[in-house]
Formats: C-alpha cells, sequence, structure tokens
C-alpha cells in the first residue's frame, strides 16, 4: 500500500486526457484513474479530443484507444505529435493487427484488456520520462 501511496504522490500532478468510443469503458477507466491523477478529462472520440487538446494544451499525458470510427487513434496520436511532440501517449487496442512503425509512435502501446499491473508499471513509466521528483 505504502508504494500505492507513494506512486500517487509523484503522478497526482499531471493532467490526463482519455479517449475511448465505448462510453463504459471510459467511465471505468476515468474512476480508476481518479485514484491517481487530480486532473482528468475524457473524449469520446479522436474529434473531441483534439478540440480538448487545442483548446487546453495543458495535458501530460493522453491515454487513447485506437479502433475508433472516423477519426482513429493512430490518426489522433499523429495530430498531437505535430502539436506537442513531447506529449507522453499511452495506445490501446483489442486489436491483434498493429505494426511496430505504429507503436512506435506512442511512448506505451498496451493490448487490452489492461489490468491494474499494467496500469501501474505505465505510472512508473510516465515518472521516469518526466523525471519527477519528491
Amino acid at each position: 500500500m505504502n508504494n500505492l501511496i507513494e506512486l500517487r504522490k509523484k503522478i497526482k500532478i499531471f493532467s490526463v486526457l482519455i479517449v475511448d468510443d465505448e462510453i463504459d469503458v471510459l467511465d471505468r477507466s476515468v474512476i480508476f484513474l481518479k485514484k491517481f491523477f487530480n486532473n482528468i478529462e475524457s473524449a469520446n472520440d479522436a474529434k473531441e479530443a483534439l478540440e480538448k487538446f487545442q483548446n487546453n494544451n495543458g495535458y501530460d499525458i493522453v491515454i487513447t484507444d485506437i479502433m475508433m470510427p472516423e477519426i482513429s487513434g493512430w490518426e489522433l496520436i499523429r495530430q498531437l505529435r505535430i502539436i506537442d511532440n513531447n506529449i507522453f501517449i499511452v495506445a490501446m487496442s483489442g486489436s491483434p493487427e498493429i505494426t511496430n512503425e505504429e507503436t512506435n509512435s506512442t511512448d506505451i502501446f498496451l493490448k487490452k484488456p489492461i489490468d491494474i499491473d499494467k496500469m501501474l508499471k505505465i505510472f512508473d513509466k510516465i515518472i521516469q520520462k518526466k523525471e519527477i521528483k519528491l
């Protein structure tokens, strides 16, 4: 439990935008992430995510699904990198047809379903990349 408390102290300052077209998955993810981060916003498609990102651009982390209608997660990532190449991006997908070139555009790529152990490893990588120290 102490490790979780320490982890939250280090990452709670980050602002997160989570994107998923499945509302129930999005809602559950927001509830989970609120246990760690103080500022969580959500979008249920890539278009909404881009609008929020362009209007705010204060996000430290974007967590996005890949398989979404109209604009895919890969296109969202490409556009986010144009706006801010330093944004920490986590991509998630249940699709088995993912190339290395695509996953290289992210900081972390995860296969769905995502469990708590995977999320905790992501948080550690975020801390390492952002070089956050207490």
